[in-house]
């Protein structure tokens, strides 16, 4: 969709009906510095919103999305196109803020991990400083058996397998094995993100329960750091698997659309 057209196109109209900007966001219900963004181009109107200021404005969506007045003629061509760029804007938006959730769970898991390398003594664990401190194979291994479990109940097993096919081959495949593909490898994610997130909950409720009165008080807030530390692995494999599966998913979503053309 064309920003600066859209905008000028609600200036346009607003001036025709002799309505100022601020007028149109206490008509709308946002702010005039929303609005004077919409006509410079500078964002579009929430979806939330469209209805609101289409009914104000006296104009109808389509209309709105394109920028301009439309002829019958023009009209359902037209509706096809916004009805595309809106969901494509509405997945970019989506894609946009799970990014950003992404990259602070990574930053805030990392954190404790930073703290006790930095201030804490890895000799508390078992005399060594060896890399192996940050691994957690029972983490990985409760995180695997899960996603295992989930595939067999919801006889996903196949289409999560499908994904990697049709992702690395060019064979067809049809509407609905794609997404039942993408629903798999969709779930996958979610399921290693949550899990990773349980299991780390679980290993900071452990720290505290143990903090108590079972470390003795010189030692008590090195050691509980490094618990942290050991328990935000958790996030971190979950985080990893959640991304790993990223470029999969964004080439089923691909190869989704392709197959609706």
């Amino acid at each position: 969709m064309n920003q600066e057209k859209i905008g000028a196109f609600i200036a346009d109209v607003r001036k025709e009906q002799g309505m100022s900007q601020k007028e149109l966001a206490d008509a709308v219900g946002v702010t005039d510095k929303a609005v004077s963004k919409w006509e410079c181009g500078k964002s579009l109107p929430e979806i939330s919103k469209l209805e609101t200021l289409c009914e104000v404005l006296q104009v109808n969506i389509n209309e709105l999305l394109s920028g301009e007045r439309l002829s019958e003629a023009a009209y359902p061509q037209k509706a096809e196109e916004n009805m595309i760029s809106l969901i494509h804007e509405s997945e970019s938006r989506a894609s946009q803020t799970n990014s950003v959730g992404i990259i602070v769970m990574i930053v805030l898991s990392f954190l404790p991990i930073v703290f006790s390398i930095l201030y804490g003594r890895m000799s508390y664990f078992d005399g060594s400083t060896s890399f192996m401190v940050w691994l957690d194979p029972p983490t990985v291994t409760v995180m695997v058996v899960v996603t295992i479990l989930y595939l067999i109940g919801t006889k996903s097993s196949k289409a999560f397998r499908r994904a990697f096919v049709i992702v690395s081959s060019r064979q067809w495949y049809s509407d609905a094995q794609i997404k039942d593909s993408y629903i798999a490898v969709k779930m996958v994610r979610i399921s290693w993100l949550i899990t990773g997130i349980l299991v780390s909950v679980l290993g900071y409720v452990s720290t505290v329960i143990d903090a108590a009165g079972n470390y003795g008080a010189q030692d008590r807030y090195v050691i509980i750091l490094l618990n942290f530390a050991v328990s935000s692995l958790g996030i971190i494999y979950g985080l990893i698997g959640y991304l790993i599966l990223t470029p999969v998913k964004a080439k089923l979503e691909s190869a989704l659309r392709k197959s609706r053309l």
